[in-house]
C-alpha cells in the first residue's frame, strides 16, 4: 500500500463513466499488472502506449486478479502506432523496430531466452566446454559454395594506410558457383562462417566435449519459411569416441551422438512445457497443439536408416490414389501423386519427405545416407554395419553410405544434422577429392590426422528451426528479432 512508480506499455484499455482500467506489462512476464485510474487520466492513451505511473499496489476485490495498481497521477511517455487488433506478420516484419511490443512477440523473446540458457546449463551438466568459434573464415565447411565473400570497403590493405583502394582488375570469366576475390583483406579469401564444425574438431582431442552457440551465415537463394541468411547454430562435438564400438543401442559411436541431440533437446521441451515457461508457451501455441509437444518431450525418438525411409516413402507414393480408366470413354484419368518429387535411393530427401516421415513417426533421425549426398568429412561405413549400402546400389556406382544422420521433426523437417568424422588420412583426402576440394584448402584441416587425432563426432542444430518448432510459429523470421533472408 506504500507509494510507488510503475512504468509499463499498455496491452488494453477500457474506460467506463466513473473510473478506467488498464492492463500494463513492462515485458518481464506474461501476467498483465490490471491499473485502475480516474477517466481523466487515460485521456490521450492508446493501447501500446507507454505510461510511467504514480500510485499504491493493493488487493483487488474484483476477479482474475490478487493484485490491482490504484493510480493517484501518471503520464504518458510516448503513444504506439499499431492497432490493437491481429496483426499480419507480413505487417510486423515491415516493422521489426516495434514489433517486439506485441505480447506474442514479447513471450517469443523470453521463451528464445530460456531456450538459450537452459541449452548452456545441459551442456554444463553434461561436461561439454563452451568455446568461442570465429565468424570469418577461410573454408567452406559444407563444400556447397554458398558462402558470403567478406572483402575491405575502404582501403587496399596492401597500400599505406588512408589510401584509397585501387580500382579492381577486369573480372576473369567466371565458373558456376564460383566467387571472384579482387581485394581480400587477409591476402587470402575469407568468408562469413557457415558452420563452426572444423573449429570444434580441432578443439575436441583437447577438451573432451565441446559446443557453441553463434551465427552461421549462408547464401542460399531461397526463399523458403525454413531458411534465413544470418541464423543461429548450435553445433557440439564429442572426442575419443570408439567407431567400431557397437554402441550400447546397437547404433554405434553415431547413436552417442545422437544420444546427445535427444537429451539436450528433450530437455528444452520439458522445460518449456513446465511452470512458469508454460503461459508464455500457451500464449504461442494453440492447447490442441500441446499433446504432440508433450509426447515429443517425454517418448524416445524413432531411428531408421536412410534405405528404410526411401522404402516407406515408396510404399506411400505407390499406395496413392493410382491412375483410373473412365467409364465408357476408355482414357486414364490422372494419376494423383502424394508426393511432388518421387523419392529414390540415392536421391536427396525433399522437404515433404521429411515432413510426411515426421508426421507419422514423431521426431526421427534418419541415418546413414549415400556418401554421394553429403559433405567430404563424413566417415563412410563399414561393410556390414547397419546402414552400409555396397557399391553399385541402384546403379550409382561408388555410392556407399556414410555415417550420418538428420534429424526430422513434424512441422519443420531437417532440424539437425550429424555425423562421425572421417578420421583415417587416405579416405579423408579420397574424399575430399572425390567432392572436387583440394587438400592446400584444407590443410590444417587434414593436418588433424597426420598429427594425433582423435576419433570425433558431432552435430549442427538450427537455432531457429528449433525456436519455431517449439513455439509453433511455422516462419523462421518471425521467431528471430531482426531477420536477414
Amino acid at each position: 500500500s506504500q507509494l510507488t512508480t510503475i512504468s509499463g506499455h499498455i496491452l488494453s484499455l477500457r474506460r467506463q463513466k466513473h473510473i478506467a482500467f488498464l492492463h500494463l506489462s513492462d515485458g518481464t512476464s506474461p501476467h498483465p499488472l490490471q491499473v485502475v485510474l480516474p477517466p481523466a487520466l487515460s485521456d490521450g492513451l492508446n493501447t501500446g502506449a507507454s505510461v510511467r505511473l504514480r500510485g499504491r499496489l493493493v488487493k483487488s476485490t474484483g476477479k482474475g486478479q490478487a493484485v490491482e495498481f490504484l493510480v493517484g497521477q501518471g503520464e504518458g511517455e510516448g503513444t504506439y502506432p499499431l492497432q490493437n487488433k491481429q496483426i499480419r506478420p507480413e505487417t510486423l516484419r515491415e516493422n521489426l523496430h516495434l514489433r517486439a511490443r506485441q505480447p506474442r512477440f514479447a513471450a517469443l523473446l523470453r521463451l528464445r531466452h530460456h531456450l538459450a540458457r537452459e541449452t548452456h546449463a545441459w551442456f554444463e551438466e553434461n561436461g561439454f566446454w563452451n568455446v568461442t568459434t570465429p565468424v570469418l573464415t577461410s573454408s567452406d565447411c559444407e563444400g556447397a559454395g554458398e558462402v558470403f565473400a567478406v572483402q575491405p570497403g575502404c582501403a587496399d590493405p596492401t597500400s599505406p594506410a588512408g589510401q584509397p583502394a585501387a580500382p579492381p582488375p577486369p573480372p576473369p570469366a567466371a565458373k558456376p558457383h564460383s566467387i571472384l576475390h579482387t581485394r581480400d583483406f587477409f591476402h587470402t579469401p575469407a568468408y562469413l562462417t557457415v558452420s563452426s564444425q572444423l573449429q570444434l574438431e580441432s578443439l575436441a582431442p583437447a577438451l573432451a566435449r565441446v559446443y557453441t552457440l553463434a551465427p552461421a551465415f549462408r547464401a542460399e537463394p531461397s526463399l523458403t519459411h525454413r531458411h534465413l541468411a544470418e541464423f543461429g547454430m548450435l553445433e557440439a562435438e564429442v572426442g575419443w569416441l570408439d567407431p567400431l564400438d557397437p554402441g550400447a543401442h546397437g547404433d554405434g559411436a553415431l547413436g552417442t551422438v545422437m544420444d546427445v541431440v535427444e537429451a539436450s533437446v528433450r530437455r528444452l521441451l520439458q522445460s518449456v512445457l513446465a511452470p512458469p515457461l508454460e503461459a508464455d508457451l500457451r500464449l504461442l501455441r494453440p492447447p490442441a497443439s500441446l499433446p504432440a509437444l508433450q509426447a515429443a518431450a517425454s517418448q524416445p525418438w524413432k531411428r531408421i536408416t536412410y534405405t528404410r525411409a526411401v522404402l516407406l516413402l515408396q510404399e506411400a507414393q505407390a499406395s496413392a490414389a493410382p491412375a483410373t480408366t473412365v467409364p465408357g470413354e476408355g482414357q486414364q484419368a490422372p494419376e494423383q501423386k502424394l508426393f511432388a518429387y518421387d523419392p529414390a535411393w540415392g536421391k536427396a530427401l525433399q522437404s515433404e519427405h521429411e515432413k510426411w516421415l515426421a508426421a507419422r513417426l514423431g521426431p526421427v533421425f534418419v541415418t546413414h545416407y549415400p556418401a554421394l549426398l553429403k559433405p567430404f568429412y563424413m566417415r563412410a561405413t563399414a561393410p556390414g554395419r547397419e546402414g552400409a549400402v555396397q557399391e553399385g546400389r541402384a546403379g550409382l556406382e561408388g555410392t556407399g553410405t556414410v555415417e550420418c544422420f538428420d534429424l526430422v521433426v513434424p512441422g519443420i523437417g531437417e532440424l539437425a544434422g550429424g555425423s562421425l568424422r572421417e578420421d583415417r588420412l587416405p579416405l579423408l583426402l579420397a574424399s575430399l577429392a572425390a567432392h572436387g576440394l583440394s587438400e592446400e584448402e584444407y590443410g590444417w584441416y587434414v593436418d588433424l590426422r597426420r598429427y594425433g587425432g582423435v576419433p570425433t563426432g558431432g552435430y549442427g542444430l538450427g537455432w531457429e528451426r528449433l525456436v519455431s518448432w517449439v513455439t509453433g510459429i511455422e516462419n523462421v523470421r518471425d521467431v528471430v528479432p531482426f531477420p536477414r533472408w
